[in-house]
């Protein structure tokens, strides 16, 4: 093994003992999560995962929670791409109440009932943007590059996977980043996106009975998007505890620094 491979491996095993604490919690709850289908009954998955139901609203908490913490990092270091992704985050928690619809019960305007799928007051359900069109067909091909959740799903790999990766290996892309002022999440936590897509997909395909309900099964995808914005929401919390180092570059540039939960 060369000195540089060495030296790699050393950096992120140093970042694994450091972060243990984020990645215990947040990987238990991965397991814990995915296995209330094989704990609780059919009817109790599919009541989990209604509409405004359980794991609908923990979504919209948790991405509201990783708004604040962006924000007051922004606060902090008054850099603009902090800022635009407190304001994402928000919109992702007020997409999953439908700006406030699900809470006050108002009507949805003419003008977004006739372009949502689900006549709903909220832009991911908007049919160019839907996973389903108006006959509720599944979308494929290239017309799903605009699906909400497939761009939720690049987002989440790019800046959780590809771009600590990247900042950490590719002194090019690390300076760029640098410049840009983009907040470099720590791979380890970032992988534990790469993981709840696995978890999903191995349960969704090999794991779960057939002939269940439509519910049954939009329960699991509900579970998916929960543990996602959890992910992001330790994100934003491990940039709100480490504002004062430069979480602008990789975590192996301030691991003596970085603090614990």
């Amino acid at each position: 093994m060369s000195k540089t491979t060495d030296t790699i491996i050393s950096a992120y095993k140093m970042e694994i003992k450091v972060l243990r604490a984020y990645l215990l919690i947040s990987f238990s709850i991965i397991v814990l999560t995915y296995s209330q289908y094989f704990m609780f009954s059919d009817k109790i998955m599919e009541m989990l995962g209604v509409e405004n139901g359980v794991y609908e609203n923990l979504t919209a908490v948790f991405f509201f929670i990783a708004s604040i913490f962006m924000f007051l990092v922004y606060i902090s270091n008054k850099k603009l791409l902090l800022l635009f992704l407190s304001i994402l985050f928000f919109v992702g928690c007020a997409e999953e109440i439908n700006w406030g619809q699900k809470i006050f019960y108002f009507h949805t305007p003419e003008f977004m009932n006739s372009i949502n799928v689900q006549h709903q007051f909220s832009i991911h359900n908007i049919e160019i943007f839907n996973g389903e069109n108006f006959r509720h067909e599944k979308k494929s091909g290239l017309s799903r590059l605009l699906e909400i959740g497939v761009l939720f799903k690049m987002f989440c790999i790019v800046w959780g996977v590809i771009v600590p990766i990247m900042a950490f290996h590719v002194s090019f892309a690390s300076t760029i980043f640098k410049k840009i002022c983009l907040p470099i999440p720590p791979v380890s936590i970032g992988m534990l996106f790469i993981i709840n897509w696995v978890f999903f997909r191995v349960i969704l395909s090999f794991m779960l009975p057939p002939n269940k309900s439509f519910q049954y099964y939009d329960t699991i995808i509900e579970l998916f998007e929960y543990i996602s914005s959890y992910i992001i929401m330790v994100i934003s919390l491990y940039f709100y505890k480490n504002k004062n180092n430069d979480i602008f570059m990789d975590i192996k540039t301030n691991i003596h620094k970085i603090k614990s939960l």
